[in-house]
């Protein structure tokens, strides 16, 4: 295990493959932000929909005004309230099998997975963000749609993220970007050349 923020970053080996299991970041003051806020979202949904049933025409300015402002405030309530409980019980997981790459992020088991074959995915790594104070494992993907960037962990620590692809890397050599392999190959054939005796 791995320290990792708020709590501990998971990398283990299962029947299938190797799974790493990375919590989402706790962020106290937006998670007491985002709590009050949902309080209000909720009442304001409510009472939005009362007024709406409650129109004596359904076609009037108003109900139409309120209607449109009904669909922008769910669609807020859904992406704050998602936000919210992945502060909670949110993670990040990336499993590593025979001929595929899993990508899921969940709270309390309910979330959205990804799916790339592993023979499309090249140059496992740690990056960071603009700032130098996040990092992420990030890897390339050359999908259907084009190659992409796909970066995850952001809960993660510059050590954390390191350690963690260092274990992808000895369990998934071929997930080790180019560069690196050569860099390792020279270091190990610098530390094969014997000392020359004056």
């Amino acid at each position: 295990m791995a320290e990792s923020g708020h709590t501990k970053t998971l990398v283990e080996d299962t029947p299938s493959g190797l799974r790493v299991i990375m919590p989402v970041p706790r962020v106290g003051c937006a998670m007491v932000f985002l709590g009050v806020w949902m309080i209000g979202w909720f009442a304001g949904e409510f009472s939005a929909l009362n007024a709406l049933f409650t129109q004596d025409s359904f076609f009037s300015p108003a109900t139409l005004f309120l209607l449109v402002w009904l669909v922008g405030w769910t669609a807020g309530g859904f992406i704050f309230g998602s936000i919210f409980l992945l502060m909670v019980d949110g993670r990040e997981i990336l499993i590593f099998e025979q001929d595929l790459v899993r990508r899921r992020v969940e709270f309390f088991r309910w979330g959205l997975s990804w799916r790339y074959p592993l023979e499309s995915v090249t140059n496992l790594r740690p990056t960071g963000d603009e700032s130098g104070v996040k990092s992420f494992v990030s890897f390339d993907y050359a999908g259907p749609k084009g190659d992409k960037t796909i970066r995850v962990g952001t809960g993660l620590t510059e050590n954390t993220a390191e350690e963690v692809v260092e274990r992808v890397w000895a369990a998934y050599p071929r997930l080790m970007p180019r560069t690196e392999r050569a860099r390792r190959a020279a270091d190990g054939a610098a530390a094969e050349i014997p000392e020359s005796r004056g």
